[in-house]
């Protein structure tokens, strides 16, 4: 079966990528600022509605801020003013973006952040412009209308753009500074919002603005050379681009490392030249694009990694289709064999084989975003000692369990806390390569003994508190507050998705994690799950097979998944008809009403390429019936239909793979709604 992609995100991704480069090209052909503030709203407009549109500049010598770009369809542009309490210097003051509605104004207005300036906005949107991790601006979008509205995908688009709008405005600003005669070059290095060097075609420097982000005094640098900034490796790059500069008068842009590789430079070279000749003298601007630079990359690796989910899935999608075919023959096998007693117990333990290879394909998920937790009520402690040992297997550390016989239950989803409990013994391993000792231990939080997090107010529910405290190094202090961070990794094998993915998936449990460490006196890492006043049946329930009787109609676009349904709900008492798609579903329901003979329950696959799938057939359906009794099936690990299936229209759901046993009690229970009365076959007689 394929996948269904989301279009429209590649779409969006494909727009602000092209809104880049176009950003960056009108920042080289834009003669003045008016031309690039033009195209900057023109390239917005692209990305989301921007027809309310204004770029303000605070200048921070004189304190005043100005609207050199401002379209409105109610408000004329502001005149230049000193800092209040509106919107826009709000978004300075903070340095963060700001989505506010009517209501969020009016909170603001209450709370005393904000005053009331000009036609109230339906929506506004506004994103900091920062340069040198100062902000000098605020490029904003609003909205007058309720019909056109902000989210916070566009709040992300356009603190993205911010940044590139920055980079522009500063490249065109640096120009028509340039443009300046070389007797007030002064005051064009002053006005720049990099840090600026008057160099010589050696590259000595001669002269230097304030340096905003260089750990040096000027007068330390004046007299030394340039090269004494830059890393080794781009010296040679520096080198050439100043001669092109100087020998053809043309300005050079590029970018370097520092001499410590700590910040990333964008290079712009330009000569100063008089109205008579050509001068030696050039203006060179150092702007900090460390903060972009990971922007970007930051962007690339979130493409990937939705790539990746995208693959995985339609990979735990098709595997579950293949393992739901094996299970339910399985089932069927079991129901029409004799009293074999071996034999049922081998294809018991084939089909708990089946259930457990379910557990891969949502693994697979919970490595890209989590998954939604499929929760039960647990006992941690078999799971946390199985789950260590194994990980620790041929290993040199060695594991020590300290778990009281009254740890509370937790509801968690074993699968996913089974990938916790893996990844951070096998983290706590790789810290003790020459060995040493994994101490797993557990402990009762009753409400009101601690704190949540860093918010300082006490828990009001009961929590399992579980920590892992090997005998390594420990962590360093400087990376410490990082180690959850995505791609965070101290070693050159790692990933930096381990212990981000015990982050997300407790924040899903609606539990947390937390780190503690010194150097040289090992790391703990303990993590909180809600305990729930339920108990752990150690009981096994009996299996069996819930006999019925009625109609059902079946849609599922795999043949075999059809025949084996058709020959398991047979043997369940049921007649049974089969469909690929909706649209033959549809006319199959119709007939059946037409001759006076109703289904009574319908069970439909969620996805069907190329063809009318569960959710828009479930609609068509009830149109014809609106009584009808519809039940969702898939293999699709994560999708809202099978969570909250009653929203859709449904009034039970099956998670591929399932057993005999499931599925004939999910059609019982849809079943009873039409007083169906039950029959039951013990499968294990």
């Amino acid at each position: 079966m394929g996948v269904s992609r989301d279009i429209s995100k590649y779409k969006q991704r494909e727009k602000v990528q092209a809104a880049i480069y176009q950003i960056s090209e009108a920042a080289h052909t834009a003669q003045k600022l008016e031309q690039l503030y033009g195209a900057l709203h023109e390239i917005v407009g692209e990305l989301m509605p921007a027809e309310n549109f204004y770029i303000a500049l605070y200048n921070t010598e004189s304190g005043i801020l100005e609207f050199p770009y401002f379209i409105d369809e109610y408000d004329q542009a502001p005149a230049s003013k000193k800092l209040g309490k509106g919107l826009t210097e709000y978004v300075l003051r903070t340095g963060k973006p700001l989505l506010a509605s009517r209501e969020g104004f009016d909170e603001l207005v209450k709370s005393g952040e904000v005053e009331q300036f000009g036609t109230p906005p339906v929506e506004w949107l506004g994103a900091p412009l920062i340069a040198q991790g100062r902000v000098f601006g605020v490029v904003v979008v609003q909205s007058y209308s309720s019909g056109v509205r902000y989210g916070e995908e566009e709040q992300h688009i356009l603190m993205f753009v911010s940044s590139q709008v920055a980079a522009a405005i500063q490249r065109v600003q640096a120009e028509e500074i340039l443009r300046e005669s070389e007797e007030r070059y002064r005051t064009v290095i002053y006005a720049s919002p990099g840090s600026v060097f008057l160099l010589n075609s050696d590259g000595n420097i001669l002269d230097l603005d304030m340096p905003r982000h260089l750990k040096y005094r000027p007068e330390i640098l004046v007299t030394s050379h340039i090269y004494d900034l830059i890393h080794e490796k781009d010296q040679e790059r520096f080198e050439h681009e100043l001669k092109n500069c100087t020998s053809t008068g043309n300005m050079g842009e590029f970018e370097v490392y520092s001499r410590d590789q700590s910040i990333i430079y964008q290079v712009l070279l330009a000569p100063i030249k008089t109205e008579s000749q050509s001068s030696n003298t050039i203006v060179c601007n150092l702007y900090d694009i460390s903060e972009r630079k990971k922007l970007e990359a930051d962007a690339i690796r979130a493409a990937k990694l939705e790539s990746i989910e995208a693959f995985a899935g339609g990979l735990a999608h098709d595997f579950n289709n293949l393992l739901s075919s094996i299970g339910l023959n399985i089932s069927l096998a079991r129901l029409q064999m004799g009293n074999d007693l071996d034999m049922r117990e081998s294809l018991r333990h084939a089909e708990h084989s089946v259930q457990m290879a379910r557990g891969i394909s949502k693994q697979l998920m919970s490595f890209t975003r989590g998954g939604t937790p499929d929760k039960v009520e647990v006992d941690l402690r078999p799971l946390l000692e199985d789950s260590v040992k194994f990980a620790l297997s041929g290993s040199p550390v060695v594991p020590e369990f300290n778990l009281p016989q009254n740890l509370w239950v937790v509801e968690i989803d074993p699968s996913q806390i089974n990938q916790v409990i893996h990844n951070l013994a096998i983290n706590a391993a790789q810290a003790m390569p020459e060995g040493g000792t994994l101490t797993v231990s557990g402990k009762n939080v009753e409400a009101g003994k601690i704190k949540y997090r860093s918010k300082g107010s006490y828990l009001e529910d009961n929590y399992v508190m579980i920590t892992f405290e090997d005998t390594g190094d420990g962590i360093s202090s400087k990376i410490l507050d990082r180690i959850f961070d995505p791609y965070f990794t101290t070693r050159d094998e790692g990933s930096g998705l381990g212990l981000f993915s015990c982050h997300t998936i407790l924040n899903k449990h609606k539990g947390w994690i937390s780190a503690a460490s010194l150097p040289g006196q090992g790391g703990t890492f303990t993590f909180y799950l809600p305990a729930t006043a339920g108990t752990v049946d150690r009981v096994p329930e009996i299996e069996r097979f819930d006999l019925g009787s009625g109609r059902i109609l079946v849609m599922d676009d795999k043949k075999e998944i059809r025949r084996v349904m058709t020959n398991l709900i047979e043997v369940l008492g049921y007649q049974v008809e089969t469909v690929i798609d909706g649209k033959e579903a549809v006319v199959h329901y119709r007939t059946a009403q037409e001759k006076d003979e109703p289904f009574d329950v319908v069970i439909l696959d969620l996805t069907v390429p190329a063809g009318l799938g569960g959710l828009d057939t479930v609609k068509q359906l009830r149109k014809l019936d609106p009584h009808l009794k519809a039940i969702v099936s898939s293999g699709h690990v994560t999708h809202d239909a099978l969570e909250n299936y009653q929203k859709y229209g449904f009034a039970g759901v099956i998670h591929k793979p399932c057993t005999g046993e499931q599925l004939s009690r999910v059609l019982v229970s849809v079943m009873a709604e039409s007083g169906k009365e039950k029959k039951v076959l013990d499968s294990q007689a």
